[in-house]
């Protein structure tokens, strides 16, 4: 009588078969990794093509570079007219529906006339989006609609006390001449193409930090540190020595250490005002904290406004950040770039010879 063998794997084999398959995954895995990677970083790129193309054609249009912001202008309800650079160049990039919608004439999250910007406010432009930042800060209005976040941020320059008390960017204010006048392609001296007008910034988590918590050493870039120096317009941060060296002076004293002020980075893309909505600057290097000068908005738990920042242009890109220029071209800046060359990308009529081997 013949026996019936059944055929099959034994235990080792099958043992072994598991270990192979586990060494192909984890080789496969990064390489899938880096490609995923690659691609939102390309969308990046031509997110940040699109908006330095949209300021091209709203200088066509308008004649001038769209203001950053407004400062002390007050809507019919009483409010700071608070609009950023992104709502003004919506018509430039294929939104004039959207544009449309927004009453001007209010706050853009005013609480009166029915919530007349929420449609607005709430709806995702994904040109605002970088890919490869999945953080949303929930940013909630008092009638519970959230927010549409963003990851871009105009260049506003330096700071005020290095150009007496006026923009040395390519920004202005539409309604105040005190900190510069209007800018103008004719205003870009130092030449369009070493001249950044866009870059990019990490989105926060959303959430009011409490005085004196200390978050973990990798906390989102989205969070904004506490600065121990005193911010006025004319004086303060003050030249010590050269740029270079004052930068990496003010660099050193943006700490994590110093702890948290603001974790919502990003949080709409409507505002002007830094930290919501509106510009980044050239002083904390790229992907380094940003942090916040003490004496400005007490109101809200954070310093910055929309003419005195310190936020960082900062990235999930491995080793610095995509930044647009106003040629429309749109260039990788190292985290370990020159200090004095990276302020020398952010001023408009600085008159320095910049040789893009630096950067």
């Amino acid at each position: 009588m013949r026996t019936r063998r059944t055929c099959g794997f034994t235990l080792i084999e099958l043992l072994v078969v598991i270990a192979i398959i586990a060494v192909l995954i984890a080789l496969l895995l990064p390489a899938v990794q880096a490609a995923r990677e690659a691609a939102r970083r390309s969308q990046c790129v031509n997110n940040l093509k699109q908006l330095g193309l949209a300021i091209q054609n709203y200088n066509d249009t308008q004649g001038s570079l769209p203001p950053t912001a407004e400062d002390k202008m007050l809507g019919a309800d009483g409010k700071t007219v608070d609009y950023g650079m992104k709502p003004r160049i919506l018509p430039y990039m294929e939104q004039t529906v959207l544009y449309n919608s927004i009453n001007f004439s209010l706050s853009w999250n005013s609480l009166t006339y029915g919530y007349v910007n929420s449609t607005v406010y709430k709806t995702t432009v994904n040109t605002f989006l970088c890919p490869s930042d999945g953080t949303f800060p929930n940013f909630q209005r008092p009638t519970g609609t959230i927010v549409a976040g963003n990851n871009y941020g105009n260049n506003i320059g330096t700071t005020l006390s290095f150009n007496g008390g006026r923009f040395d960017g390519p920004a202005y204010l539409v309604d105040n001449g005190a900190y510069g006048g209007v800018v103008t392609f004719a205003s870009i001296q130092d030449g369009t193409s070493n001249t950044a007008i866009w870059s990019e910034y990490r989105k926060g988590r959303g959430t009011l930090l409490t005085t004196g918590s200390t978050p973990p050493q990798d906390a989102p870039q989205g969070v904004m540190y506490k600065m121990t120096i005193t911010d006025t317009r004319y004086t303060q941060p003050a030249m010590t020595g050269s740029m270079q060296q004052t930068l990496q002076a003010l660099n050193a004293q943006c700490s994590r250490a110093n702890g948290p002020s603001f974790d919502a980075t990003g949080q709409n893309w409507m505002d002007g005002w830094s930290g919501g909505g509106g510009p980044y600057s050239h002083i904390m290097a790229p992907n380094h904290a940003s942090c916040v000068f003490p004496t400005e908005s007490p109101c809200c738990g954070r310093g910055a406004t929309e003419f005195r920042t310190m936020l960082s242009a900062n990235s999930n890109h491995s080793g610095g950040v995509n930044m647009s220029f106003l040629d429309g071209s749109v260039k990788f800046i190292k985290e370990s770039v020159n200090l004095g060359t990276y302020a020398a990308l952010a001023t408009m009529a600085g008159g320095e010879i910049i040789d893009a081997s630096t950067y």
